[in-house]
């Protein structure tokens, strides 16, 4: 029980990873994963998981930005596992009949919570669905210029064939 975090967790890497067009193994996700874990464990706030889930995904054959990606997407699955999770548990276990929420969920329209998170999902949904069929040019190399005291920014925009 206590190693299923870790285990979902290298499945979770596993499927960005793939998402990306790069293939991992199970247990090159795990070392990453348990290497988070020690980071995180073993160092400051700032500094420790993040950072080392970053590092150790470059190391293991990823650009910085696909690293970055990655870690990023975590925050974004588990927002909107609890974007959809709370109301829905809310709504399950009737927490508003309790005097001490009524105040609180007096201010709340659940049934306008629910009706915006359908419709993020699906907004979701969409973009990543446009993001993998859809030949999008994107950044591939990004230069900064300074002139005249002011930076610019120049990126070279590639389109990739995806098949």
């Amino acid at each position: 029980m206590a190693v299923s975090p870790w285990i979902f967790h290298s499945i979770r890497i596993i499927s960005w990873t793939t998402f990306l067009g790069k293939k991992f193994k199970f247990k090159e996700a795990l070392k990453i994963v348990t290497g988070t874990e020690l980071g995180s464990a073993i160092t400051p706030t700032a500094v420790g998981g993040g950072y080392m889930k970053i590092g150790l995904l470059m190391k293991s054959g990823l650009s910085t930005s696909e690293a970055i990606s990655v870690n990023f997407l975590g925050s974004i699955e588990d927002a909107t596992f609890f974007l959809f999770a709370l109301p829905i548990g809310f709504s399950i276990s009737q927490v508003w009949k309790l005097e001490t929420f009524d105040r609180v969920f007096a201010l709340v329209d659940f049934t306008n919570i629910i009706k915006i998170s359908t419709i993020l999902l699906i907004l979701l949904i969409s973009l990543l669905i446009l993001i993998k069929f859809v030949n999008i040019p994107y950044p591939q190399k990004i230069r900064v210029v300074i002139l005249n005291n002011n930076a610019i920014i120049l990126s070279q925009f590639i389109t990739e064939n995806k098949d």
